[in-house]
Formats: structure tokens, sequence, C-alpha cells
């Protein structure tokens, strides 16, 4: 990436990154329901309410 560009990175739990997206200055970053639907499609499926417990916990 240059200092023009800009970077973002879905992590999971574990921290393994998961989904990276670069931009640069005049792309569109995305937002609301567009990084929503890349959780959907590279995160972890949970059934309602688990908690997979692990180091990201608070």
């Amino acid at each position: 990436m240059t200092a023009l560009e800009q970077g973002m990175f879905l992590v999971d739990r574990d921290g393994v990154i998961r989904h990276r997206t670069v931009v640069g200055p005049r792309d569109p970053v995305s937002r609301g329901e567009r990084l929503a639907e890349m959780v959907r499609a590279w995160g972890p499926v949970l059934p309602p309410g688990a908690d997979p417990g692990g180091p990201a916990r608070p």
C-alpha cells in the first residue's frame, strides 16, 4: 500500500486475516451492509448466542 491507499482487514477471533481490501484515494470504502455481507461470507458460522471463547475475550 502507498500513503494514498487505505486498507481494510477482516480478522477472525484467532487473529487470522480472512479478507483484505485495498482502495485508492478515489475508490469508495465499503460501509454498513457491504461490511455485513463480508462478515457473513468470510466469518465463521456460529449458532445464535454461541460464544467461541478463545483469545478474543475481553
